[in-house]
């Protein structure tokens, strides 16, 4: 079928509205598969005082952060078995960037708390250097829910977190 037959024969779907059905912009999800609720921003979901936003698009590891930043939130810092359980779910079995990094030779939370919480796949973290160039930095949650150490230049999505 033409689309703009489609348009025509239609007529009361507009544009923007057509867009947002068939694609959304960069980084966002359609709003029909988000959730509201709560104290958060629509399409960010909610566990208990803090809101989550689940990217459908790859970057980097820095790209990520920054796509973070610009939404007054960070990668997500992960403080219990409770909030790992949920984001593993929402995450769909898909690999995410969190806000775990290697710093100086130690491992850091992209806001500072300490890790006090891991959830390392077996045998992880091993640092494992690719072609003897890229040491893995950055933390990803794989599609088990485990977390790996991975090249920070690897396009991965991402899980952004902020205060409800």
């Amino acid at each position: 079928m033409d689309t703009k037959w489609f348009l025509v024969t239609v007529g009361f779907l507009l544009v923007s509205q057509v867009t947002l059905c068939l694609g959304a912009a960069e980084d966002s999800r359609p709003i029909a598969k988000r959730s509201t609720g709560g104290s958060c921003p629509r399409g960010w979901d909610q566990l208990d005082n803090s809101c989550y936003f689940f990217s459908w698009h790859e970057r980097k590891w820095e790209d990520a952060r920054n796509h973070c930043g610009a939404r007054n939130a960070h990668l997500v810092v992960i403080n219990s078995q409770k909030e790992q359980d949920f984001l593993e779910r929402k995450a769909e079995s898909r690999r995410q960037w969190i806000g775990l990094r290697r710093d100086g030779g130690s491992w850091r939370w992209v806001n500072g708390s300490p890790t006090s919480f891991t959830y390392w796949g077996g045998g992880e973290p091993n640092n494992l250097v690719h072609f003897l160039i890229y040491p893995e930095n950055c933390v990803e949650m794989r599609r088990d829910g485990r977390w790996n150490d991975e090249i920070c230049h690897t396009p991965l999505r991402w899980i952004c977190e902020k205060s409800a």
